[in-house]
């Protein structure tokens, strides 16, 4: 960075040369992609604005416009990177989408897995039942058709599980 004696600078010459060296580091700055001199380089060229003799505007507008050039280059750099963290947001929303999609699968499983054991216990008890009104003297046979339509309800139920 140019290190500038704002006050040993009394001629159009020396604002001119002055200017040149602030342009220079700014050109650097932007080409070395550091945000740091950038800033630093804005701050040199306000500097410059602000104490450069009013009969040297016309330099004053060409270091604003360096200024705003710094600005763009910084802002530039801004959204990439804010890009860049759009891409992370995006993978991480996927990875998101898939443990969810996961753990929705899994609870549907456990889900499964309760109505399936509840189907073996009615399954158990209607078998049970059978066995008892076919031990019996007089079946109903009523009762025996409908606990085998029970029982294949079941069956089918947990064939669909």
């Amino acid at each position: 960075m140019a290190n500038i004696n704002f006050d040993m600078l009394i001629t159009a010459e020396d604002w001119a040369d002055a200017l040149q060296q602030l342009l220079d580091d700014a050109k650097a700055a932007i080409n070395a992609n550091d945000q740091q001199a950038k800033l630093d380089a804005q701050d040199s060229l306000r500097t410059f604005s602000k104490l450069s003799p009013v009969q040297f505007e016309f330099l004053d507008n060409i270091a604003h416009k360096a200024v705003n050039d710094l600005f763009n280059s910084v802002a530039g750099s801004a959204l990439a990177a804010i890009s860049s963290r759009n891409a992370e947001l995006q993978q991480a929303t996927k990875l998101i989408k898939n443990v969810t999609s996961e753990a929705q699968k899994d609870a549907k499983s456990i889900q499964f897995e309760k109505v399936i054991s509840v189907l073996d216990k009615a399954k158990s008890a209607a078998e049970a039942l059978k066995t008892l009104e076919t031990s019996l003297a007089q079946p109903d046979q009523q009762l025996l058709s409908k606990i085998k339509a029970l029982l294949d309800a079941i069956d089918s139920l947990t064939q669909l599980a």
